[in-house]
């Protein structure tokens, strides 16, 4: 982006997990991502929203162990620079082990700090069975009409689950599910000459373009309005418009998540190697 020279950018996260962050165990396999590397590490938590109380891992994992089938809406967070974040994360009534994972970058991050917390985010995708996930990057000020998608940085789960894809972003992770049902997805992405490339957990990150993050964002727009009119004719995972009415229609491809299909997936991934800040992915 070519405003992030000067400005903090914001790198706004959300992945679609088939795994249950409704169980300890879970919780626990994400807890040690974010206790890996200190510059991450979470200084507050609370049960819901809104809620700051000084991190505590066993208070966590008591919560979740404690919530019952409501279960809770966690919020952590890092309230010390460089990296300051807000991660919650959610279930969805349609599939039992589909959650999304939700990370707000606070106050933005400086220009030259952003392929550090790239990686960050690669290594929470490599952790998990991943079925899809982006990467939101904009500056404050942008004008709306660049911005990936009006309605912000989240996709909404149900939308989804029944439809298929909303849109692109910046950065997005293709996981598993999505290159075995729709298998010219990777060939496409190849003839695009994206940059791409796979992650430990199966994903395939592709961005719209070299370094996004210091992409114009105009020229970014422009990107992801050819690159989805591909990507969607080739693999018809994209949720699609009716000509006669806002309301949507499923991708011509689309399948929706299934636990039977994501049980089939899981593996028994670990968590990546860190080391000194870095991650072997």
């Amino acid at each position: 982006m070519a405003e992030s020279n000067l400005m903090a950018v914001f790198v706004n996260s959300q992945l679609l997990l088939g795994s249950s962050l409704g169980t300890a165990g879970e919780v626990a396999r994400l807890l040690d991502v974010l206790e890996g590397a200190h510059e991450f590490s979470p200084t507050r938590w609370g049960a819901a929203q809104g809620l700051r109380d000084p991190y505590d891992r066993q208070a966590i994992l008591a919560a979740i162990e404690g919530a019952g089938e409501e279960g809770i809406v966690p919020s952590i967070k890092r309230t010390k620079p460089p990296f300051r974040y807000d991660m919650t994360w959610h279930g969805s009534e349609h599939v039992d082990s589909l959650y999304a994972l939700n990370v707000m970058v606070s106050d933005g991050i400086e220009p030259g700090l952003v392929p550090a917390w790239l990686t960050f985010i690669d290594r929470l995708t490599s952790t998990f069975v991943v079925d899809w996930g982006h990467v939101d990057m904009f500056v404050a000020g942008q004008d709306p009409r660049t911005r990936m998608s009006s309605s912000g940085s989240i996709d909404h789960l149900g939308y989804y689950w029944r439809f298929g894809l909303p849109t692109l972003f910046a950065r997005n992770y293709f996981g598993p599910r999505l290159l075995d049902i729709a298998p010219q997805l990777a060939p496409t992405v190849s003839a695009l000459a994206l940059p791409n490339e796979r992650l430990a957990s199966g994903c395939m990150r592709v961005d719209l373009l070299p370094s996004p993050w210091t992409a114009d964002p105009v020229q970014l727009k422009d990107a992801q309005a050819t690159i989805q009119e591909a990507l969607s004719a080739a693999t018809g995972l994209f949720a699609r418009q009716r000509e006669d009415s806002w309301k949507a229609l499923p991708g011509m491809q689309w399948q929706p998540p299934t636990d039977e299909a994501f049980a089939r997936l899981k593996t028994t991934q670990q968590a990546p190697e860190i080391s000194g800040g870095g991650t072997t992915l």
